[in-house]
């Protein structure tokens, strides 16, 4: 697993990529080397009013520890990172999300909030390795600024419990589709479903949808 950082000019392809970061290196510490994270952006109000953005990683896995439920916040303003992972031990009354990898995950519209859905983990076993693993359907929402989770409770139809899917935010609304529904073999789908970032309501998107 790798545990680097590195940033491509968009608008200026010719520029090629720079590593802004690496671990061992002269820019401070960081997250641990990784796979099957998320990655998300965080607006947030900073010095004088003015908004900051972060990118933010949450949880993954590396096959010698297994599975994360960590937070991690890199400023391109400051070239550092941040960690943002809520204080576990010393808030056990307070749900978190189970560590886990190959999740979903977005950011509000207007940056604030981190919402989470599925992935593959185990919530029942410490050792939080592949041969214990479950497929998770829970839904989270991370407060940037208050470093605090919330389990959200989502009434209707639902999608089934999943992980590895492909997802994007677009105008205020979460969009995942496909993925594995088992950890055995057999269990791939390719159905279509949108959440309502505000109401927290899911809706299938049958054929003949446009986007």
């Amino acid at each position: 697993d790798l545990s680097d950082l590195w940033s491509l000019n968009l608008t200026d392809l010719r520029d090629g990529w720079t590593k802004v970061w690496e671990a061992g290196g002269d820019a401070g510490s960081g997250p641990s080397p990784r796979h099957g994270h998320t990655a998300t952006v965080a607006r947030l109000e900073g010095k004088g009013g003015a908004l900051e953005e972060y990118l933010v990683i949450f949880a993954g896995r590396t096959d010698s520890v297994g599975y994360y439920n960590d937070v991690w916040a890199w400023s391109p303003s400051r070239g550092a990172w941040f960690d943002w992972t809520p204080d576990y031990d010393q808030t056990a009354e307070v749900s978190v999300p189970a560590k886990r990898d190959h999740h979903h995950a977005c950011s509000s519209a207007d940056g604030s909030k981190m919402i989470l859905y599925g992935g593959r983990g185990d919530p029942t076993d410490e050792e939080h390795q592949h041969s214990h693993s479950t497929v998770l359907g829970d839904l989270w929402e991370l407060d940037y600024s208050g470093r605090r989770w919330r389990e959200v409770v989502s009434g209707g139809r639902k999608p089934r419990p999943r992980y590895l899917a492909d997802f994007a935010e677009s105008g205020g609304a979460f969009y995942i589709f496909g993925g594995d529904t088992s950890v055995e073999p057999g269990g791939r789908v390719n159905d279509l479903w949108r959440l309502n970032t505000t109401t927290y309501e899911f809706e299938e998107l049958r054929r003949g949808y446009v986007c």
